[in-house]
């Protein structure tokens, strides 16, 4: 949720979705509740950052106490395991629910990466023995100079 800097008459309130593939129910109802939780406890928002995110180095974000948002599905799982708020406002069932569905759908995205990176790998390797005149099991029998294998990725 963004207010504008600009104040009368045009004064808005914006709402811009985290996420275009998150579930759009859950993430009105857990900013609504966030929102009147706000209101309630008299929480003051934080002072603006006025500069651009995307230039700030990770050691400057770090500086200025900004929380930065999970980088994984697999870390947004834990985020979100670790949220007792998020939990209550959306009930234990939905809570358990969401976080085996979300959890089953990260580890079947991350094994899938991980086999076709595999893959790739295994490809790009077998590829670089031959330029080095070894026969792809040649590796697993003998160490090679990692000069023989500069020369190809070079």
């Amino acid at each position: 949720i963004r207010i504008p800097a600009s104040r009368g008459a045009g004064t808005r309130i914006e709402f811009r979705s985290p996420d275009p593939a998150a579930n759009p129910y859950l993430v009105m109802a857990l900013c609504l509740a966030a929102g009147l939780d706000g209101i309630e406890n008299e929480l003051e928002a934080p002072e603006p950052i006025g500069k651009n995110m995307y230039l700030l180095t990770e050691e400057q974000i770090a500086d200025m106490n900004i929380d930065v948002l999970p980088a994984t599905l697999g870390e947004a799982c834990d985020a979100f395991e670790e949220d007792k708020y998020i939990q209550e406002v959306l009930g234990e069932h939905i809570s358990k629910k969401y976080l085996e569905a979300k959890r089953k759908e990260w580890h079947e995205m991350y094994f899938l990466f991980l086999k076709e990176k595999s893959a790739w790998f295994l490809s790009y390797l077998k590829t670089l023995l031959m330029h080095c005149n070894l026969q792809p099991v040649d590796y697993l029998h003998r160490k090679i100079p990692l000069s023989a294998l500069y020369g190809v990725m070079g």
